[in-house]
């Protein structure tokens, strides 16, 4: 068996009771208790928040990064699809460079200052982002719009979506900073969701196949295959997700169940769990980040589209270890 002092250098500190000012990271005993407990990364309880407005309220777009210097590209508002981009600092929405192809349903990945923006309504388009200027790069081998996406300007992914027969793909594609790659398919085709992780290790949930059929079907890729595993407790689609979420830690939000909800579920690498709702249902919207500090922006609520943005911060908290 390995033992503590072994990885970490040091022996669990046996305590009457829990650390004044605990560390991220710090392991004890509380001998009161008689618990092994530890200071978490985001352990404790989450919550939204109002944050800055986007410019031009849109759904259906693309976005990504984090929730202090996300991006958002594309989209429909209402009509016709737009060409728009703006990034977000943590408190304001700013207008950047245009697309190089207005359009909407495109999928995005990457960071603020070095993204993809990959095809949409069927076209067979990809676009680099530089954190100033869009330029066209090497395209998608099947142009689809609705698609899930996930990974870096380097090494990502474009996966499933709305394309030519058959209409809910199952195709998945690896980008290496170059061109793209076919690789193993999805289980099922599908349409309308979204994904996090990287090109080893990924995750995608939620979609639509059939339409208007809803899933709520999770599937993980360790970089050769994807393998379903537990569902979400809401089937939805056209919901918003923390872009830079792990196969461990994934936050999704609003969607359509089929009118828009304001649910918002957590991944933890076994299964879902629901935590605090959005302020207002809304769906076709976006978001980034991660499972402790992620945003939602835009998307289309009950009234019709909104540029409402929210933020949703888990702080770090002291946890109780389990056997298993």
């Amino acid at each position: 068996m390995t033992k503590y002092i072994g990885i970490k250098g040091s022996t669990i500190e046996k305590i009457a009771g829990d650390p004044a000012n605990p560390i991220f990271g710090e392991v004890w005993y509380n001998s009161s208790s008689n618990v092994l407990k530890g200071y978490a990364e985001g352990g404790g309880t989450g919550a939204w928040a109002a944050g800055g407005n986007i410019n031009t309220p849109r759904n259906n777009f693309a976005s990504w990064g984090t929730q202090t210097a996300a991006i958002i590209a594309i989209g429909a508002s209402p009509s016709p699809s737009r060409n728009i981009t703006e990034t977000y600092d943590g408190t304001c929405w700013t207008n950047g460079n245009a697309c190089l192809t207005a359009r909407e349903g495109g999928a995005g990945f990457g960071t603020q200052a070095a993204g993809m923006c990959t095809s949409g309504q069927g076209f067979l388009i990809n676009e680099k982002w530089d954190g100033t200027c869009w330029t066209e790069d090497n395209n998608p081998l099947v142009g689809r719009s609705s698609a899930a996406s996930l990974g870096t300007q380097t090494a990502g992914m474009f996966i499933g979506g709305t394309g030519p027969p058959p209409v809910h793909s199952t195709n998945s594609e690896t980008w290496n900073g170059t061109s793209y790659t076919e690789g193993n398919n999805l289980q099922g085709g599908r349409t309308l969701f979204h994904g996090a992780g990287s090109t080893t290790a990924g995750i995608v949930a939620g979609g639509s196949s059939p339409s208007p059929a809803r899933w709520n079907q999770t599937e993980t890729w360790n970089g050769t295959s994807w393998t379903e595993t537990n569902n979400l407790n809401t089937a939805r689609n056209s919901f918003g997700r923390a872009s830079a979420g792990t196969t461990t830690a994934w936050l999704v939000f609003g969607g359509n169940t089929p009118t828009p909800t304001a649910y918002a579920e957590e991944w933890n690498g076994t299964s879902w769990t629901e935590v605090a709702d959005l302020a207002g249902p809304r769906d076709v919207t976006g978001g980034s980040g991660t499972s402790a500090a992620a945003i939602n922006m835009g998307g289309a609520g009950p009234a019709g589209q909104v540029a409402t943005t929210e933020e949703w911060t888990k702080p770090d908290a002291v946890v109780i270890f389990t056997s298993s």
